[in-house]
């Protein structure tokens, strides 16, 4: 993925973390008549946050999958810098 795509992924990410409900949905349909692939990617780093969330810590063998949080670090290394 190069550095633009992660960069939109990344910003539809965190506005999508700000939606709730149908407000939510609506913003994903948006981006599916828009661009397909960046609401499955979108999709998918909501619903390992959700996981995330969900995870107690520690390590838990099999919890996410590597591509998903490699994906969640990413982002938020990204958006740490400034």
């Amino acid at each position: 993925m190069t550095p633009e795509r992660w960069r939109q992924a990344a910003e539809a990410f965190e506005a999508a973390l700000e939606l709730k409900g149908d407000e939510r949905s609506a913003f994903l349909a948006q981006l599916s008549s828009d661009d397909p692939a960046l609401r499955s990617e979108v999709e998918a780093l909501l619903a390992e946050d959700a996981l995330q969330a969900q995870t107690p810590p520690g390590p838990i063998v099999g919890a996410r999958s590597p591509e998903a949080t490699l994906s969640i670090a990413v982002i938020l290394t990204w958006k740490a810098k400034p």
